[in-house]
């Protein structure tokens, strides 16, 4: 159980490490290469969840099981098959690179298709390490990711100033750290299959992880959607602090919902699985409430400090555009982030992945209404991260109304009424904090609303953190000493 601690604490490493990239790059790139660097990460973000992610739901999914030696074979064929594609995306890369020469825009592309296999490969190697329980590994491998991340990228944005070398040196710390990780300990051994590969397996991996990775490429296609909009209606350089304002929601939301699904998804797999009722019911509403109160923690604490980070970390070319995208960008990827981590992973549970694709392609389409809608009709003061948010809340409506009706879910609205008021006290207690100056004025603003929040939701048993998850801790912990 210990071990299992760690994995939402190396997830929370990653997203410090992206949150720091995201805000540091900036200081050392010109706001032309800045633009180069956020849109060839985000889009490379996007191909590799294109291209690897029904593969790493296949892999969490079917490549440990009760059945040692199906899930052996299944395991065997989602190994072979990310080697082929991690062969072909590195292909499509080199040929990218030759047919870009001279279109600094189709530079994107090898740029791109180049981070997605480095990204895809590292995730892959990561999912089949968490269906295998071989937690310590997990969580070493990210923290070793996150220090290289951190270090290759400063390094080269401040001796380069060139968005492209920084986007090559950010999609080098996946396989430095694999590479490192050979060398400094082996993974927990894994079984291997002798018998041969059993390809008929692929159809249903393709089925279930192509039908559950739609939800999620489609959520990573709408904030790279987003910032073409606004690189093509402000320019890379106006659009510069809006771009950075989507990358810091996006990599601070998403990868805190992603760390609560560490932990949480295996346990609601495991409850359907068991055919329990009500461990299913309890099972649910934990998922659900657990992936809301971390979105919506992060959510308001990323808006709540949005303006003093601009004026304490960021260039003055990039403050006024950031302050004023900030909280729409919180708001739109917080929907999202609820609809993948707290609503989906019930319908993959359930083996119903297509029912998820709905409430992505609602979210999808009602965007691109909304970026094409202002050209025919007179809508002024809309902007695309207007149809950001807008079309986020409505694919979020429809896959709960789903979930509802069709799985039959119970939504925890009493954890949600206690979850409004802890939000409430955090917004009287912004009202009344002054704004202190300086990085230590940002530190202090920060420390107080995480202790208001925390102390809220201790108090309001939010999350059931008061009689549950902290009792339950210590007493492991105790029992841990007794036997020792």
């Amino acid at each position: 159980m210990k071990s299992e601690l760690l994995v939402p604490l190396a997830v929370v490493i990653a997203n410090v490490a992206g949150v720091a990239v995201a805000l540091l790059a900036p200081a050392f790139l010109p706001p032309v290469e800045y633009s180069t660097f956020a849109l060839s990460w985000a889009v490379g973000q996007f191909l590799a969840m294109l291209c690897f992610e029904w593969l790493r739901f296949s892999a969490l999914r079917f490549s440990a099981g009760p059945d040692a030696q199906l899930a052996m074979d299944r395991g065997a064929v989602i190994v072979a098959t990310y080697r082929r594609l991690a062969v072909a995306v590195g292909l499509a890369s080199l040929a990218a690179m030759l047919f870009a020469r001279g279109n600094s825009l189709a530079a994107t592309a090898p740029l791109a298709l180049f981070y997605a296999v480095c990204q895809g490969t590292f995730d892959g190697r990561q999912a089949l390490a968490r269906a295998a329980r071989d937690n310590i590994a997990f969580a070493r491998d990210w923290a070793m990711r996150a220090v290289l991340c951190i270090g290759l990228v400063i390094t080269v944005a401040w001796a380069t100033r060139n968005g492209t070398a920084t986007v090559v040196a950010l999609s080098l710390s996946f396989p430095t750290a694999l590479a490192l990780s050979i060398l400094v300990g082996q993974r927990r051994p894994r079984a291997i299959s002798r018998s041969p590969l059993r390809w008929t397996e692929l159809p249903r991996l393709v089925r279930y992880g192509g039908l559950a990775a739609v939800s999620g490429v489609i959520a990573y296609a709408m904030p790279t959607l987003i910032r073409w909009a606004l690189v093509a209606e402000f320019g890379q350089e106006g659009a510069a602090g809006a771009l950075l304002a989507a990358d810091l929601a996006q990599k601070t939301l998403s990868v805190a919902g992603v760390a609560v699904n560490m932990v949480m998804i295996q346990h609601t797999f495991s409850a359907i699985d068991s055919k329990d009722s009500a461990t299913i019911v309890q099972s649910n509403r934990k998922q659900i409430a657990w992936a809301v109160a971390t979105v919506v923690s992060i959510g308001l604490l990323v808006w709540l400090l949005g303006a003093d980070a601009a004026s304490v970390l960021m260039k003055p070319a990039y403050r006024e555009a950031f302050t004023a995208a900030i909280g729409s960008c919180a708001l739109a990827t917080g929907l999202i982030c609820v609809r993948l981590f707290a609503i989906d992973p019930l319908f993959y549970g359930y083996e119903k992945s297509g029912f998820a694709v709905i409430g992505a392609a609602v979210s999808i389409g009602g965007c691109l209404v909304g970026l094409g809608l202002p050209r025919y009709v007179a809508m002024p003061g809309f902007t695309p991260l207007d149809a950001y948010w807008c079309s986020s809340a409505a694919g979020l409506l429809v896959s709960v109304t789903i979930a509802l009706v069709v799985l039959r879910i119970q939504l925890p609205w009493s954890q949600f009424a206690r979850l409004a008021m802890v939000v409430f006290i955090i917004l009287l207690v912004a009202g009344v904090t002054p704004h202190f100056r300086g990085l230590a004025g940002l530190l202090t603003r920060a420390t107080i609303f995480g202790l208001a929040f925390f102390g809220g939701s201790y108090l309001l048993d939010v999350v059931w953190l008061r009689t549950e998850l902290l009792p339950g801790l210590f007493s492991r912990r105790g029992a841990g000493r007794s036997k020792r």
